[in-house]
């Protein structure tokens, strides 16, 4: 995530470096997801997540979220909107 916020992307993908057995141990995004404010689209595809942080309402550009196929993910915070 550091490195996310460091170079400025505009997509992030946090599960894709991750192995089968790691991402199934991610079940909610760290606070530090406030620091990626150039992100325009975060992919989450796939994920065992199972709550989105508050502090997601922190990414001033996100414009696209794609939580696809995360199955356990019942609820959405406010602040995404």
């Amino acid at each position: 995530m550091d490195e996310a916020a460091a170079d400025g992307r505009e997509e992030f993908r946090p599960l894709v470096e991750l192995s089968p057995e790691e991402r199934r141990q991610v079940i909610t995004l760290p606070p530090s997801i406030a620091t990626l404010t150039a992100v325009k689209h975060l992919v989450l595809y796939g994920s065992n997540l199972v709550r989105i942080p508050p502090e997601i309402g922190a990414m001033t550009s996100l414009e696209e979220f794609t939580p696809y196929t995360s199955y356990r993910l019942h609820w959405l915070p406010y602040e995404i909107t």
